[in-house]
């Protein structure tokens, strides 16, 4: 696979007036207009409760992380109780099957 780039789908539901789908010709490429605002709800910052230790993560948009292990103590952390993954239960933002879904009980 040299030389090309891999294919992705992100299914992204938002107001038309936020998304640009004339920056090229063959609408091969859109621009968002608060990318930055965007590209947050895809990272979390995993704080863990056993020495505080944090860090930013990307969380997976196709699935449930249910364990992380924590880059300064080691710790591997799971869920709490009612919470469908690890960045529910300890991220700064909610999964993305969450952040669509709020009134879900968990997303799996």
């Amino acid at each position: 696979m040299m030389g090309r780039n891999p294919v992705t789908f992100l299914f992204l539901e938002m107001p038309a007036d936020l998304v640009d789908v004339n920056v090229h010709p063959t609408k091969a490429e859109v621009r968002f207009r608060e990318s930055q605002k965007l590209y947050r709800q895809l990272l979390s910052t995993i704080r863990c409760p056993r020495c505080g230790g944090e860090r930013e993560e990307q969380m997976p948009t196709d699935a449930c992380q249910f364990f992380y292990q924590c880059t300064h103590c080691g710790e591997v952390l799971r869920p709490l109780s009612g919470d469908c993954c690890v960045f529910c239960s300890y991220g700064t933002v909610v999964c993305p099957s969450m952040q669509t879904q709020p009134d879900r009980k968990g997303c799996c």
